[in-house]
């Protein structure tokens, strides 16, 4: 299982298209957001777009990686390859998973860097743990959408798909501006992005958890597991 998550990291880490795309973007548009604004509150949309950003490069790290690799190591045969060495499909399927988490890392990290060092916003070591602790944890629900378009979509369908999932969760999610009156609103509580960046903000501004975001979050990751275990079993094993 170790060297399988290792053999993933090191193929996705490779791709130059991450790198720029899930990696750079949030950071650049981060960086071009805040530089954009001066004054007496540019301290403040600062710290709004350090959680907006970060949520924006993890579900960019997830969906545009995950569910595309997958799509194309079904129609490589690489997964059917797979079922010739001694690991077990609940293995790959966790390899999968654990990979999606792990390219959300990145661009979190590089953005906070970005807060701190750039735009200095100062947190305490605890709070910034904290902070991205609990947008990578807020973050599964995307991996396991990510799974379910690999295991449904072709190669390019699901790069397709991925990103423009991606920029519909990003916009009516509330990630690029906010979203608290109208009808955008009820529809962005109801959208795990919103909810990833509201644990964010609640940990940067030391309120209380809201616990029916959290109960949104895990609705989310668990719903989509199960549509993409459903899937996979559909499919004849995780070759499929």
């Amino acid at each position: 299982m170790t060297g399988y998550l290792k053999l993933q990291l090191l193929a996705t880490l490779r791709n130059k298209r991450y790198l720029i795309f899930t990696v750079g973007l949030p950071l650049i548009l981060y960086i071009a957001i805040t530089a954009s604004i001066s004054g007496p509150d540019s301290h403040k949309y600062a710290v709004a777009y350090l959680c907006s950003m970060s949520v924006f490069g993890v579900m960019g790290g997830i969906l545009m990686t995950t569910g595309p690799a997958i799509a194309n190591e079904r129609k490589a045969g690489w997964l059917r390859q797979l079922r010739l060495l001694p690991i077990s499909e609940r293995a790959v399927f966790g390899g999968k998973i654990a990979t999606a988490m792990a390219t959300a890392l990145p661009s979190l990290v590089a953005v906070a860097l970005a807060a701190r060092f750039l735009k200095d916003v100062h947190l305490g070591a605890g709070h910034w743990v904290e902070l991205v602790a609990a947008i990578w944890l807020g973050s599964l629900p995307f991996a396991a959408i990510g799974v379910l378009i690999g295991y449904v979509l072709d190669g390019e369908s699901a790069r397709m798909a991925s990103a423009l999932l991606h920029s519909l969760l990003a916009f009516l999610g509330g990630l690029y501006f906010p979203v608290n009156t109208g009808g955008l609103r009820t529809v962005a509580h109801l959208l795990p992005s919103f909810r990833v960046y509201e644990l964010g903000n609640n940990v940067i501004h030391d309120a209380s958890v809201n616990l029916a975001g959290i109960g949104i979050l895990a609705g989310y990751a668990v719903v989509f597991a199960g549509l993409a275990t459903l899937r996979i079993r559909r499919s004849g094993g995780l070759s499929g």
